[in-house]
């Protein structure tokens, strides 16, 4: 089913984002006045805006989309870098592990949504840590992003046109 965000719906999207910076939230906002929702077979709820997924919803988190952070031109999530290595994995859905960490970001708490860039600083999935710094740096393996969204999934390619 689609339908227009109402006021209150967003009130509530933007009190679910509350993670991303107040000033970048509003700006989202005011670029995108019309936005919609789509609730998927698989119970995933995308938020889009002229045919461009800009959120999605899984696990109780809102999360931003690739297209989003490519639209606006910046990255506005704490990062996480990862080797040539890696990237191939991330890019068929791998959750991210310690080996192929180039950096992490210290400011970085368990649970929080991060993106993850290549080599190039390029973003290439959106997920949530499952590790602080501290822990990340006591690490020699281990899984330590779950990775929700990559370039390229179902959630990148989203259009509701046929």
């Amino acid at each position: 089913m689609v339908k227009l965000l109402s006021k209150k719906e967003k009130k509530e999207l933007k009190r679910k984002l509350s993670y991303i910076d107040e000033e970048i939230l509003n700006e989202i906002f005011d670029k995108y006045e019309n936005i919609f929702r789509i609730e998927l077979k698989d119970k995933d709820l995308i938020i889009y805006y002229s045919n461009k997924p800009i959120f999605f919803e899984k696990d109780n988190k809102v999360f931003p989309t690739l297209n989003l952070i490519y639209d606006l031109g910046y990255i506005f999530l704490k990062e996480v870098k990862v080797d040539e290595g890696a990237v191939k994995h991330i890019l068929k859905g791998a959750d991210v592990f310690r080996p192929g960490i180039t950096f992490f970001e210290e400011n970085i708490q368990k649970e929080d949504i991060v993106v993850v860039e290549d080599p190039k600083e390029k973003p290439i999935a959106i997920g949530v840590s499952l590790v602080n710094f501290e822990e990340f740096k006591n690490m020699e393996k281990g899984k330590v992003i779950k990775n929700y969204h990559y370039l390229n999934d179902k959630i990148f390619k989203f259009s509701l046109k046929k």
